[in-house]
């Protein structure tokens, strides 16, 4: 039988492992919409993706907004070693 304490550790260790999760998902949607402005600019010469990757860059911030998120997630867990 599992006690209130531990129900409490293994909900609050599957919340963190939730948002890590969807902060990996974001973190690999920016990254793809990164590549791929850099790529179409490559193929194309718009200048169109060349302002989409900056923007993206210096505005948007995908990937290190789920960075933050990822890191502040995990200062929060024990690590065993």
């Amino acid at each position: 039988m599992w006690s209130w304490g531990e129900f409490n550790t293994i909900k609050t260790a599957t919340e963190q492992y939730i948002t890590c999760e969807d902060a990996t998902k974001q973190m690999q949607e920016g990254s793809d919409y990164l590549t791929e402005q850099v790529r179409l600019y490559t193929m194309t010469g718009e200048k169109q993706y060349m302002d989409n990757y900056f923007k993206e860059k210096e505005t948007g911030k995908k990937r290190e907004a789920s960075l933050e998120s990822i890191k502040k997630n995990l200062a929060k867990q024990k690590c065993i070693m």
